[in-house]
């Protein structure tokens, strides 16, 4: 099994690097082999809307930066790992970049049986696990992170979703119990 690792750490975030370890460890204990992109340190300009993705060069973004590899990852993975810091609940801009460029991973025509949503544009997309982190508890921010993560995976026509948030104040071993319990209620 394949997991697509995004870490949306910004450059010199250290205080969250415990819990990108213990993840990233994790994932290889559940029988994951990790494609890790650490964000922070790829080229990759913010989407310009332009739809290019969908229309000109279906699946694919005409800008030429890491964002291709990035979502070549994402789709060809069983597994993707969404990991930020949170602030107020939200992903961290240098995984939402990431993210607003995998546009093109799903058709440009509508499905509105249910909550609307767009088309898949292919046969099979990952799992999807979203991982928070704070740097001790927030209730408020835990829970709009849920619902958060939540509509990514139904935006991204995830096939099965979970989502926890890390938390610096904790040792290792429970980050490694957290990660394990989440993966857990994903099936392969």
């Amino acid at each position: 099994m394949r997991a697509a690792l995004l870490d949306g750490s910004p450059s010199g975030h250290d205080a969250c690097r415990p819990a990108v370890d213990a993840l990233r460890r994790s994932l290889s204990e559940a029988g994951y082999t990790v494609e890790e992109f650490t964000l922070a340190g790829l080229p990759m300009a913010p989407c310009r809307g332009c739809f290019a993705c969908w229309v000109a060069t279906p699946g694919r973004c005409p800008v030429g930066d890491a964002s291709e590899l990035v979502a070549r990852g994402v789709i060809g993975s069983d597994l993707a790992v969404f990991f930020s810091p949170l602030a107020f609940g939200c992903w961290h801009s240098t995984l939402k970049k990431a993210l607003d460029r995998m546009i093109g991973l799903v058709s440009p025509f509508f499905d509105a049986s249910g909550l609307t949503r767009h088309k898949p544009r292919y046969r099979r997309y990952p799992a999807m696990l979203g991982v928070g982190w704070l740097p001790g508890p927030q209730p408020e921010a835990e829970a709009v992170f849920a619902r958060l993560a939540e509509h990514t995976a139904y935006n991204l026509r995830a096939r099965a979703a979970a989502s926890l948030v890390l938390m610096g104040d904790r040792e290792w071993s429970v980050h490694r119990q957290h990660c394990l319990t989440a993966l857990g209620r994903i099936k392969p």
